[in-house]
């Protein structure tokens, strides 16, 4: 569920605070950046529910195995080449990579691809969304916005510094 909030709490953000900007600034890059953005959304959410609810690939438990390495000491089943025993599922994976607690699942067989993929596109949409929000935490933290106004951030600064005021008044010395 951490996975789900925090991806949809930064979409939630560039497309508070982005589109408007950006929208001010010219509306062909927007929407290139909306078709861009979704994009990369549509594979991040695509890949990690196919990493999530793909299975990575378990031993047959009744078929006959036909090369096996040994037993596990864990299941007492045959144990296939490359299968190891993952102690949160309490199964052999095949080809097991690590168990995720991000998917909460193990990474193996079946679901490799996915996870690596879902790995790939949350690292580009991590970069596209910092690449872009850069300008906007420029503008808003030190250049300001054109036209001479304060930008938010000083503003921002200058209510806490009179609030910091009245609430600690200086002494006057009393003659």
């Amino acid at each position: 569920m951490s996975v789900i909030f925090l991806t949809a709490l930064v979409v939630g953000v560039a497309y508070v605070i982005g589109l408007p900007h950006y929208w001010s600034k010219s509306p062909a890059l927007t929407f290139l950046l909306v078709v861009l953005g979704n994009y990369l959304l549509l594979n991040i959410v695509f890949h990690y529910w196919r990493a999530l609810w793909l299975g990575p690939g378990h031993p047959p438990e009744r078929a006959l195995v036909r090369q096996v390495v040994s037993v596990c000491k864990k299941c007492v089943a045959p144990r296939p080449p490359r299968a190891h025993h993952c102690s949160v599922c309490g199964r052999c994976v095949l080809k097991m990579d690590h168990h995720c607690p991000w998917i909460n699942n193990c990474v193996g067989h079946l679901n490799h691809r996915h996870f690596f993929l879902y790995m790939v596109y949350m690292v580009l949409g991590c970069l596209f969304v910092m690449a872009f929000g850069f300008e906007i935490m420029w503008e808003e933290l030190f250049a300001g916005p054109a036209g001479g106004e304060a930008s938010r951030f000083d503003q921002t600064s200058d209510i806490f510094n009179c609030e910091a005021k009245s609430l600690y008044p200086t002494r006057q010395r009393l003659r």
